[in-house]
C-alpha cells in the first residue's frame, strides 16, 4: 500500500463490560504495536448505547465513537455491516473492518493492497459442497470456479472469516448493498429452501459475504494466515504455524483474567507474551 493511502480502522461492539475490555485491547494494542497503522483513523460503533467512561477513554485514544442500531435481531454477527455505512464525506482509501476480539501484534501496513477486497480464508467450513451448491442455486448465482483452501487444509468456495476485511473505498457502497441483501435473503430462506442450513445461521454474515463477492464480481484476494491468526484452534501443519509471526491475533474467547491465552506455537506465543506484558501494566486505566 502506498504511503499516501489512508485507512479507516473500524469495529462494532456491544455496550457490555466484556466488549469494553475487548475494544480497549484492540485499539490500545493497535496504538502501541501497530507502527504506521496506529496513525490511521479509528472508529468504533456501539450497539444502541455506550458507557460514558468508555466513550471518554476511547476518545482520549483518538478513536471516534458512534452509536448504531442492530441490522437484524436474527443475526447479531451481521451488525458489522453497519460499519459500511460510513460517511461518504470522510476521506479514506481503504475501510478495514475488525472484530473486537483481536489484538494487534505488529505493523501490517504493507499487507493492505488497496485495489481489491481482502480477507483471510476460514479455518473450518461447516457447509458441504452440496450445501454450497444449494445456496448458490437458490439465489441464481453461478457456482464459483475458483477454489480456496481453509487453514485446516480443506478445499472450498471463496469463503472468508469476516473478522478482518479490507475494502477499498470504491467497493464499500456496492458491497454494503449486496452484503445486506444476502444476509436478509439467507435469514428468510432458513424457513424454506435452506431449512437444513439454519443450524449454521451463526455464520450468516460470512455465507452472505461469499454470495455478495460472487454476485458483485468484486476483485478479491485472500489475506495470509498472519493477518488473521486465530488462537481458538490449531492450524494444518502444511502452513508451518510455528514459523508464523502474526500481525493480527484473533483470540475469540481465549481472553481470561485480562490475558490472552497462548496457543502453543513458538512465535505466536512470544508475541502474546509481549501483548500480555503490555496489558498487565493496567491497560484499562491508561
Amino acid at each position: 500500500m502506498g504511503g499516501k493511502k489512508t485507512v479507516v480502522i473500524s469495529c462494532f461492539g456491544e455496550n457490555t463490560e466484556l466488549y469494553h475490555k475487548r475494544i480497549l485491547v484492540l485499539f490500545k494494542t493497535l496504538k502501541h504495536f501497530g507502527g504506521k497503522m496506529a496513525e490511521q483513523k479509528c472508529m468504533v460503533y456501539f450497539n444502541q448505547s455506550v458507557d460514558p467512561s468508555i466513550e471518554k477513554e476511547l476518545k482520549d485514544l483518538g478513536v471516534d465513537v458512534r452509536i448504531s442500531q442492530p441490522f437484524d435481531v436474527r443475526s447479531p454477527c451481521s451488525n458489522k455491516v453497519r460499519m459500511l455505512e460510513i460517511d461518504n464525506q470522510l476521506k479514506f482509501d481503504v475501510l478495514l473492518l475488525l472484530d473486537c476480539d483481536i489484538a494487534v501484534a505488529r505493523d501490517f501496513t504493507k499487507q493492505i493492497k488497496g485495489d481489491r477486497i481482502q480477507a483471510a480464508p476460514v479455518y473450518v467450513d461447516f457447509l458441504s459442497r452440496k450445501q454450497w451448491k444449494l445456496v448458490f442455486s437458490t439465489f441464481d448465482i453461478p457456482f464459483p470456479k475458483k477454489k480456496m483452501e481453509t487453514f485446516l487444509g480443506n478445499k472450498t468456495v471463496p469463503y472468508f472469516n469476516s473478522g478482518v476485511i479490507a475494502i477499498p473505498r470504491q467497493y464499500v457502497e456496492p458491497l454494503r448493498k449486496l452484503w445486506k441483501k444476502y444476509i436478509l435473503l439467507l435469514l428468510d430462506h432458513y424457513e424454506g429452501e435452506l431449512l437444513k442450513l439454519a443450524e449454521q445461521s451463526y455464520f450468516t454474515d460470512q455465507i452472505a459475504l461469499t454470495l455478495a463477492l460472487q454476485d458483485g464480481k468484486f476483485p478479491f484476494s485472500p489475506f495470509p494466515l498472519k493477518m488473521n491468526f486465530q488462537t481458538n484452534q490449531k492450524v494444518h501443519e502444511k502452513f508451518s504455524p510455528d514459523s508464523i509471526r502474526p500481525y493480527i491475533i484473533h483470540y475469540h474467547k481465549r481472553f481470561m483474567n485480562n490475558r490472552l491465552r497462548k496457543i502453543g506455537y513458538k512465535k505466536t506465543d512470544a508475541l502474546i507474551r509481549k501483548i500480555n506484558k503490555f496489558i498487565g501494566k493496567g491497560y484499562m486505566n491508561k
